[in-house]
């Protein structure tokens, strides 16, 4: 983790976005005792990669990254929530052309894990955006193929985090 830690600093974009798919790999096995260890620094530096001039695959990877660390951190993922979430919000909202589909989809599952890792309470008013933004891509869209799977994958996660809560959107589903 020190070494990834460190990797993540790599100015080579490719190389920068295989690092980060290793520390996705590698943090899924870690426990949250010794990722919180870590964790200050990976989410700094995971952070500072959304920038407007980060190539589409560096974002891509960050946000798999951090819902990788989110999914171990669990409900301490918390005490980076409010700085992430405005973020991965942003790129939903701004990433509406073809090329972009992809890295649409993984911020709903970036956002969705997210969610699943703070619990209902803090999750609930973002989960509610969240479903709405994704109801309108799919009555807007006739190709949201390179979504789909994102989309299905993060309402799994919002009926789970959300639970009862959730039935408010099924007339809408």
């Amino acid at each position: 983790l020190p070494q990834m830690g460190r990797c993540l600093d790599e100015p080579e974009p490719r190389v920068l976005a295989m690092v980060m798919s290793a520390l996705y790999c590698y943090v899924e096995n870690v426990d949250d005792t010794i990722m919180a260890d870590y964790s200050n620094e990976f989410m700094q530096k995971l952070a500072s990669k959304f920038t407007m001039d980060s190539p589409r695959l560096i974002l891509e990877e960050a946000l798999t990254s951090i819902a990788a660390v989110a999914g171990v951190m669990e409900k301490t993922f918390s005490q980076y929530y409010d700085e992430i979430v405005p973020v991965i919000k942003n790129i939903i909202q701004n990433c509406n052309s073809d090329k972009e589909r992809k890295l649409r989809g993984k911020a709903f599952e970036c956002l969705s894990v997210c969610g699943l890792a703070v619990g209902r309470a803090k999750f609930a008013p973002d989960a509610k955006q969240c479903l709405e933004n994704m109801l309108l891509i799919q009555q807007n869209s006739s190709d949201h193929a390179h979504e789909s799977g994102y989309l299905n994958d993060a309402i799994e996660r919002i009926v789970a985090t959300l639970k009862e809560d959730f039935g408010q959107f099924l007339p809408v589903l």
